[in-house]
């Protein structure tokens, strides 16, 4: 057993320490592997029977005394993760499992670390990938819904943002759609990635959305889908303001109510009657996908301005 022991110790990649328990705050060295070495800092000569703080960064001494307090408050036993430090000063986690014994009626303890430095960068890089994901929901001004997939079973919205959800009512509550599951449950079922616009009237207003759909595949098996929800409505409505094919009359109404001009007004200068005046307006709105005089007069700035 005493060869196998000597074995270990010497040919394992495992941290292997005995530390001499002095006191609750005076732990010494008393012996380490040459694994252990490696991870303690440089002291000039032999580390046998330094203190803690000699040997390791503060946040690791305070680590290790508060595992060896448990070590003898749990019996003897106990189990902790912690960080240390190489040669090199590149930051390493060990899972460090500690038994107290007893040796010339002092007390000591068997640290014996194991690296596990991959995994718990994993995890980091993990919880740093979960972090960024939770600001995508909260932070993003487009809508995002995650849809869960199953082969049995109808597609379930896991978890979506706010903008999204206003965006799911509007499909609720149009007579056009009436159910989002509906509106897209051909594309995801396919599990292809896919882009459409949708469009809503509402109180005679068109509001345009570009509806993304991006999959999360394991093995090709689409196993999640993003639902990526954008208004477009302002660049949609720019771009059909842009290809109108306003009549030289319907310009020349505009121009009269950008300078504060009534209808009575306009047909009385153009010499047309008021009904000619309303028709006009109401084409020329329809054309340029406006509401009111306001955004009429706020065309026509933008118009002068961008032939300028």
């Amino acid at each position: 057993m005493q060869e196998y022991f000597d074995f270990l110790w010497k040919q394992t990649e495992d941290c292997l320490y005995i530390f001499d328990m002095r006191g609750a705050e005076d732990i010494r060295l008393y012996q380490a592997n040459p694994a252990g070495l490696g991870y303690l800092k440089k002291t000039g000569g032999n580390p046998v029977g330094e203190p803690l703080a000699a040997l390791f960064e503060p946040a690791g001494c305070e680590e290790i005394q508060r595992a060896c307090r448990r070590c003898l408050d749990n019996g003897g036993i106990s189990r902790c993760s912690m960080p240390v430090q190489d040669e090199q000063g590149d930051r390493l986690y060990l899972d460090v499992s500690l038994t107290a014994f007893h040796h010339d009626n002092e007390t000591m303890i068997i640290f014996w670390g194991k690296d596990i430095t991959p995994s718990m960068r994993l995890r980091q890089q993990r919880e740093a990938l979960l972090r960024e994901y939770d600001r995508l929901f909260s932070c993003s001004v487009a809508g995002i819904g995650l849809v869960r997939l199953s082969p049995n079973a109808a597609p379930v919205l896991e978890r979506s943002n706010e903008t999204f959800n206003r965006f799911v009512s509007l499909i609720q509550t149009s007579p056009q759609y009436g159910d989002w599951n509906a509106l897209f449950l051909d594309n995801i079922r396919q599990g292809i990635d896919s882009t459409r616009q949708v469009f809503f009237d509402i109180n005679a207003q068109n509001r345009y959305f570009d509806v993304d759909i991006l999959f999360i595949r394991e093995n090709g098996v689409p196993l999640k889908a993003f639902v990526l929800v954008v208004n477009t409505t302002e660049l949609v409505t720019l771009e059909k303001r842009g290809k109108a094919n306003l009549t030289r009359r319907e310009r020349e109404i505009l121009q009269l109510i950008s300078k504060g001009s009534t209808n009575k007004s306009i047909a009385h200068t153009l010499g047309i009657a008021k009904g000619t005046v309303k028709k006009t307006i109401y084409n020329a709105y329809q054309k340029l996908q406006i509401q009111s005089r306001a955004e009429a007069v706020k065309y026509i700035l933008s118009e002068r301005e961008n032939s300028l």
